[in-house]
């Protein structure tokens, strides 16, 4: 993959107002249950596509030029995904031979002496479904990569992505401290003495509270990296001006990281403790080995202020999640019962899978006694090992090869820029910490969560790959 410059060309009003609202959409996400209702994800689906369908027919030429140069760029992970889709979406086609469609059409047939649809995919309207949803994140990713364009504009979205997430922890601290067992506008019927915040699941919010934090101490880091960089004092006096910017302007933004890893401890989500810090890790030393000379030492530091943070949070805040530890480690029964049935239907269909998007109905066909029948699986605790159940093995490492070399990119662009080391280590950070949730967790399956990190991630390429003249 070869990043190639594009000229810079001018900004619009039109991409200023797509790029609002995109920012606004993403960062309302979270408020309906994480938009993990039928209704709000097709509503949040719907209003991605539609705002990248503005975007598009809004380009002036000069931007449609440049548009096609950074998808150009951008052509082997866009291949892949439209590959994995095209795939997903043949899934749900009818009249496939006996050897490829599934087992239970056949079984259908035999009961009712009809025809059935015979696909591949076990439930055709829910891998149709699936598709449309994935294609709405890719057309969030789009839309912020072709309407963003300048390093301040993508500063001021991964604030704003900050203080969303502060805003957030500090409801669901408020709503736990008050005892009103209430997410969102609803009455809380599970996680009861844990914040959820907006989201049903503990463990998701904790997810979306990781990306929170790694926005805020981006902009953090980024304000002391800039603070060395103007400064032109002698290295024994830089520690008292950078001590000075994080008892200034600074602040805001150390009690928005210290609000959201609070509200994160509070979670007792072990997984999504563990993957926020590692997330955070992977961003502080991602930024400490692209970063120069002069700029390291304020990266250092910030490494060494955020390990401080972290420490005082755990101390703080860290019982509910401490207790957690101390009685179950990283022991669980029903993920590992859950996760032996996936694999066990994995070893039926390797290659073509039962189809894109039914987890649910294709699960319970292989659900055992092992499991609490009073709890419903519609999500597997894996997100990889579900994909390769719904696609296939080939297809679902094609689809995950797509982010990958998404994230491969945010990486090279940090060792080939001077700038902009804060938003690409954050996006890169980000998606990290998410999938690696994701290998105990669905946490990549929550509409919100997934929204945000495709925002996140074209926002920090739009400066490189579709950069435009200041305004």
């Amino acid at each position: 993959m070869s990043v190639m410059p594009v000229s810079t060309v001018s900004s619009s009003p039109g991409d200023r107002f797509v790029f609002a609202a995109l920012l606004s959409l993403v960062a309302l996400s979270p408020l309906p249950f994480g938009a993990n209702t039928p209704f709000w994800s097709a509503l949040l689906s719907a209003l991605g596509l539609g705002l990248l369908l503005t975007a598009v027919v809004r380009m002036a030429p000069g931007q449609r030029m440049a548009a096609g140069a950074a998808l150009r760029d951008l052509r082997w992970p866009l291949i892949l995904f439209a590959v994995a889709m095209a795939f997903a979406f043949f899934q749900a086609l009818p009249g496939m031979p006996e050897g490829m469609a599934h087992p239970v059409w056949q079984e259908m047939e035999q009961a009712t002496g009809k025809s059935g649809w015979g696909s591949i995919s076990i439930a055709p309207g829910a891998t149709v479904e699936a598709v449309v949803r994935i294609f709405s994140y890719a057309a969030i990713f789009l839309a912020a990569l072709f309407t963003c364009g300048t390093p301040e504009r993508a500063r001021f979205a991964f604030r704003v992505m900050a203080i969303a997430g502060v805003l957030y922890a500090a409801y669901g601290i408020a709503v736990e401290l008050a005892g009103l067992n209430m997410v969102a506008w609803a009455e809380k019927d599970a996680y009861e003495g844990y914040v959820t915040a907006t989201f049903i699941n503990r463990n998701s919010f904790a997810a979306y509270a990781g990306i929170g934090a790694v926005c805020a101490l981006s902009v953090l880091g980024a304000m002391l990296v800039r603070q060395a960089r103007r400064s032109n004092v002698p290295r024994s006096r830089r520690l008292e001006g950078l001590f000075s910017l994080l008892f200034g302007a600074a602040l805001p933004w150390i009690f928005c990281a210290l609000t959201i890893l609070a509200a994160l401890m509070m979670t007792g989500s072990r997984g999504g403790a563990v993957a926020a810090l590692a997330g955070i890790a992977a961003m502080i030393v991602l930024w400490v080995a692209a970063t120069r000379r002069r700029g390291r030492f304020s990266a250092v530091f910030t490494l060494a202020f955020a390990g401080v943070i972290l420490a005082g949070i755990v101390l703080a805040f860290g019982r509910p999640l401490l207790l957690r530890f101390e009685e179950k480690g990283f022991d669980d029964n029903a993920r590992e019962a859950s996760t032996a049935i996936v694999l066990s239907a994995i070893e039926d269909a390797p290659l073509l899978g039962s189809g894109f998007g039914t987890f649910p109905q294709a699960f319970t066909l292989y659900r055992t006694d092992s499991l609490n029948p009073a709890h419903a699986y519609d999500k597997a605790h894996n997100t990889f090992l579900e994909n390769a159940m719904e696609m296939g093995i080939p297809m679902s490492l094609v689809f995950f090869s797509a982010i990958g070399l998404v994230v491969l990119l945010l990486a090279r662009l940090m060792f080939r820029q001077r700038h902009g080391h804060d938003l690409l280590a954050a996006a890169a950070a980000s998606i990290a910490l998410v999938a690696l949730h994701s290998v105990i967790d669905f946490s990549l399956q929550i509409p919100a969560i997934n929204a945000t990190l495709a925002f996140i991630a074209g926002t920090a390429l739009s400066p490189f790959l579709m950069p435009r003249e200041a305004t």
